[in-house]
């Protein structure tokens, strides 16, 4: 690749700003040429899973390693996953054991979700319609 400067970063304003491509050709066009501060803002402004999925490769034996960091992160990041944080799930169903709902006489959740909330809307009947 020419190592000019100025023609290397039109080449980054270009891809990072005004190209009209695809995100996965942007992706594509950042690793093939090293534009490693491209390529990472490009993942990390990735706003959903299918737009993420796009950038992975055929295989993902390619990867360096941290190419696979970075991936990893934003992955976990789309997921709502904070490393270091302890998974509550384990101790929510735990409690659950001691709530249990003896449906016997309801026969279906439906008739239990009447029987047991409240129906504000046949409360409103002294509203006047229009």
């Amino acid at each position: 690749m020419w190592l000019a400067p100025i023609p290397l970063k039109k080449c980054r304003d270009f891809l990072m700003h005004k190209s009209g491509k695809s995100i996965k050709d942007r992706y594509d066009s950042s690793v093939q040429y090293d534009f490693e501060d491209i390529k990472t803002s490009i993942v990390k402004n990735v706003l959903c899973s299918s737009e993420f999925s796009q950038l992975f490769p055929d295989c993902i034996k390619v990867f360096d390693p941290g190419t696979m960091d970075l991936f990893l992160e934003e992955s976990l990041k789309l997921n709502g996953i904070t490393p270091g944080v302890p998974d509550r799930t384990k101790q929510f169903m735990d409690l659950s054991e001691q709530f249990k709902i003896d449906m016997s006489c309801y026969g279906s959740i439906a008739r239990y979700a009447n029987n047991s909330c409240k129906n504000y809307n046949a409360e409103l009947n002294h509203i006047v319609q229009p």
